[in-house]
């Protein structure tokens, strides 16, 4: 019997590198926390996780996400990491727009929307969304003033 531990809790779900297809069956896990969905096979983010509003970090990163939909009812939601997908417009960043008062960390990195719109560009854009962001691409963010 393993020691008690965050990794193994329901309420913190390791299920990356599953080839999951899709983010559907999560509705009922109501309180989940932290979930990592990591290099798994998923495409869209869309209103698979809308009753989960406990989730306070979300790591989808490695799939082939393109529209991000859905995460508007994450209100708790501090942590998303989004990296490695296929995100190509500003547009999934203003979906995140619901979750201005509450993420605090964002990663976007290695998506086709870095080179599409550049980095100081896209760093604004997200800046104006989301006013409590300290962390951006790993990095913390410098606050004018």
């Amino acid at each position: 019997m393993c020691p008690p531990c965050n990794l193994c809790s329901p309420h913190f779900p390791d299920l990356s590198r599953n080839r999951i297809a899709a983010m559907e069956g999560l509705g009922q896990l109501t309180r989940l926390q932290v979930l990592d969905l990591s290099h798994n096979r998923i495409s869209q983010i869309d209103h698979g996780l809308s009753n989960c509003t406990l989730i306070r970090e979300l790591y989808p990163a490695g799939n082939g996400i393109s529209p991000v939909k859905g995460l508007h009812r994450l209100l708790k939601l501090t942590v998303l990491d989004l990296s490695c997908n296929e995100i190509a417009t500003t547009k999934a960043v203003d979906q995140l727009v619901a979750n201005y008062d509450s993420l605090e960390a964002l990663n976007p990195l290695a998506n086709p929307v870095m080179s599409n719109t550049g980095g100081v560009l896209l760093t604004k854009v997200i800046s104006g969304v989301l006013p409590r962001l300290a962390y951006l691409n790993k990095q913390p963010i410098k606050k004018d003033g």
